[in-house]
């Protein structure tokens, strides 16, 4: 709804993808969005320790996003618009973030803890923009929250899915 109103203005202006993410520029380009630029922010995406799951995910977006204002490279200094985001997944009614597997065993292990629960899905998201092309960035934020529910997985299943562990995103999300 809101993005597709937002599209004629939007496709006029010189975005800024901050992100490494493949999915997040397949969604911008399916949104209708192209011509934009992607810069991959280098920030500390580190947790705070007992920081909540929403102030944490928001944190690293808005760190993201920040550091790319302050940069020099010429995209960002013509840029009109920048967009970064961080998704995390939530699990123990909403107490607990699930960290992303670096490893085989660790993976089979959350995919252990997250069949036939429910979870959130937290993404954060970051706008930095300016109303006039002299003027420095202003900034906008917001956290979405969505539910998912895994199917019962059995070991056979998740003994066959270590091999997303390098591209976890869209395996996952294509189920």
């Amino acid at each position: 709804g809101m993005l597709i109103r937002a599209l004629p203005v939007l496709s006029k202006l010189r975005i800024v993808l901050g992100s490494q993410s493949p999915r997040r520029r397949e969604l911008l380009e399916r949104a209708g969005l192209s011509g934009f630029a992607v810069v991959s922010p280098q920030v500390d995406e580190s947790l705070e320790p007992g920081a909540l799951p929403r102030d944490a995910v928001l944190q690293i977006a808005r760190r993201k996003c920040r550091a790319l204002a302050n940069s020099d490279n010429p995209a960002i200094v013509e840029a009109q618009l920048i967009l970064c985001a961080d998704t995390v997944v939530v699990i123990d009614n909403g107490r607990r973030i699930v960290s992303k597997p670096e490893q085989p065993d660790v993976a089979k292990q959350m995919l252990r803890e997250l069949s036939g629960q429910e979870h959130q899905v937290l993404t954060a998201v970051c706008v930095a923009y300016r109303r006039c092309s002299a003027d420095a960035f202003a900034f906008d934020e917001f956290v979405e929250s969505t539910s998912v529910v895994f199917g019962q997985l059995d070991d056979m299943i998740i003994d066959g899915q270590s091999g997303w562990l390098r591209h976890p995103g869209p395996r996952l999300q294509s189920c």
